[in-house]
């Protein structure tokens, strides 16, 4: 019998500055996992980004604060070091919410004259969507889970 082939997957995540990618806000934090089909995790991906402007009331979202991201990689950096870590594209990639966090990685990408290793039509799943689907009678759909 013939197996399968393997299907490999990129889910990432980042915080920002604010809401809007397109106007002024930044990426402050990308961390991303690349795993295959059977569950096993091929690598990680993680970086503070100095926005190279304050984080104001996002703060209380996220939890990074100003002093965390002063010497962290400056946004061409950190696009320089998750491209070069993505290498290869995945088949997909997963996000929870993922318009918000493909248009931030797209713009930082875009800005810095990198090479978008989204690409134009790349395959993306929205684990928001996924679970507003299954989950319909939930009362919310938050990116953190509370204990």
């Amino acid at each position: 019998m013939r197996k399968a082939a393997t299907v490999e997957f990129v889910a990432f995540d980042v915080e920002t500055t604010g809401l809007h990618a397109d106007i002024d806000d930044r990426i402050v934090e990308i961390g991303a996992v690349r795993f295959r089909d059977d569950g096993t995790e091929i690598g990680t991906f993680s970086t503070l980004v100095n926005p190279s402007r304050p984080c104001g009331e996002s703060t209380n979202i996220h939890g990074i604060t100003d002093e965390e991201l002063i010497h962290a990689p400056n946004e061409e950096t950190a696009v320089a070091l998750f491209q070069a870590w993505l290498g290869e594209p995945p088949d997909a990639y997963l996000a929870h919410n993922a318009s918000f966090d493909v248009g931030f990685v797209k713009q930082a990408f875009e800005r810095t004259g990198k090479l978008d290793v989204l690409g134009d039509h790349p395959t993306v799943i929205c684990t928001l969507r996924l679970s507003r689907r299954i989950n319909w009678n939930a009362r919310g759909h938050k990116r953190r889970l509370e204990y």
